[in-house]
């Protein structure tokens, strides 16, 4: 009897599951036969912008069903195209075009014509930049250099309208007006006469600054990490230098996370304070590696790099490498100045080890001191592009192959002296 029932229940279930890929099958089939999409064949005289426009208007305003539309829904459609295009011309200074539109197709796909008699465009009769506010004296001034703004008997376009509104208000932001507003703008037009009047009314608002920079954490030196910023307590607000300064954090590679946030600003003194938050690198990263070479058979690799040695980003990496006939171990010493990354010095010791085939065993030992400077974080106070200026100091061959190999050997409570020295002792400013 259960076996019987088991085998009813699986029959109902091998139906029902038929049943529903066939009800699949038929709402994909009714979905696919007619296209959702409304196509639109313009006349000659419709300019390239207003048809894209249009089609963008259409798309978003008019929702087909998944059927084909009736005779009447047909004819409604039509209406509402044409209605749609003349409001996708104004923009363009078209205000006074007609539009006539007819179905051409009506089957798998809703195919229309549209011709239009755009009739004269709108073009701009004066255009006007009226300044209030405490930054008056500040921008306008300015305003000479500004681009792409409407001119005079061009064809009204509202996108060089709001355009010329933005470039305004970004000024206003660089100079530390960040709640300067453009609302009582104004656009007069007359389509009899064809003639735009347009006047930008701008309030600058009051002027903020940059207020402290506020570090909680203190892994690293704070007045250090202060110094990467382009810009300092009391002078004009602007959100670039905030992006920037976060960009310049995150290329000192001192952090797995670092960012920079503005908070609000005091309503009394108009002063912005930003605080960083970090997240540090880890103080140790090591790395190690097998591989096969035909010249040298079997060979292995390690990197090992000791992060954060002092509160400046100071870091010591050591390289190994190690095979039947080649080996060499270097470690360099980094040594922050004004940047982690972009302006600072390199002490190098290497010790190279190889066996050259009727010769024997070359040994040499390399050191070098050098000052990498990349002139980009100067940017600010000069443009002068400065070399890489590099001092290098080497000893090559102290170990020829008929000598015996010279080694050395430091204390390691005179090594952790001299490094505890560099910890506190060795910054350069």
């Amino acid at each position: 009897m259960r076996f019987r029932l088991n085998a009813l229940y699986c029959i109902i279930i091998i139906v029902f599951s038929i049943m529903l890929v066939f009800i699949f099958i038929i709402i994909f089939m009714t979905s696919s036969a007619f296209s959702q999409t409304i196509d639109i064949i313009f006349s000659e005289s419709v300019p390239e912008q207003v048809q894209e426009n249009s089609r963008l208007l259409i798309n978003q305003r008019i929702f087909l069903l998944d059927k084909p539309p009736s005779e009447f829904r047909v004819q409604q459609l039509s209406l509402s195209i044409a209605s749609l295009i003349e409001q996708a011309a104004q923009p363009f200074g078209y205000f006074q075009s007609k539009c006539h539109v007819k179905p051409v197709s009506v089957k798998q796909k809703l195919v229309y014509s549209a011709h239009c008699t755009m009739n004269a465009p709108v073009k701009v009769n004066s255009f006007n930049i009226h300044i209030s506010g405490p930054g008056k004296s500040v921008i306008e001034p300015l305003l000479l250099t500004q681009q792409d703004s409407p001119k005079i008997d061009a064809i009204f376009s509202s996108a060089s309208y709001e355009k010329s509104k933005n470039q305004i208000l970004s000024l206003c932001h660089r100079k530390g007006y960040i709640n300067a507003s453009t609302k009582n703008s104004k656009i007069n037009i007359d389509p009899d006469s064809h003639n735009a009047d347009i006047l930008i009314n701008v309030d600058t608002g009051p002027l903020y600054l940059f207020g402290s920079i506020d570090i909680n954490q203190n892994i690293y030196n704070k007045h250090y990490l202060r110094s990467l910023a382009d810009y300092h307590n009391g002078e004009s607000y602007n959100d670039a230098m905030i992006s920037k300064y976060r960009d310049n954090l995150e290329s000192t590679n001192l952090f797995n996370y670092v960012n920079v946030i503005p908070f609000s600003s005091d309503q009394k003194k108009q002063h912005i304070p930003t605080q960083i938050f970090y997240d540090p690198i880890d103080t140790l990263q090591y790395g190690v590696g097998v591989g096969y070479s035909t010249d040298s058979n079997f060979f292995y690799s390690a990197n090992v790099v000791r992060n954060r040695i002092n509160q400046y980003g100071m870091r010591l990496s050591t390289e190994l490498l190690s095979s039947s006939d080649y080996s060499y171990v270097i470690s360099t010493l980094s040594i922050p100045k004004r940047h982690p990354t972009k302006d600072y010095y390199n002490f190098q010791v290497g010790y190279k080890q190889e066996y050259i085939e009727y010769v024997g065993t070359d040994r040499n030992i390399t050191t070098s001191f050098s000052h990498i400077f990349n002139n980009q974080i100067n940017e600010k106070k000069s443009s002068a592009e400065k070399p890489l200026l590099t001092t290098p100091w080497t000893i090559q061959n102290l170990i020829t192959p008929t000598q015996q190999p010279f080694i050395f050997y430091i204390p390691v409570s005179c090594t952790t002296f001299i490094l505890n020295i560099l910890k506190k002792r060795l910054v350069f400013f």
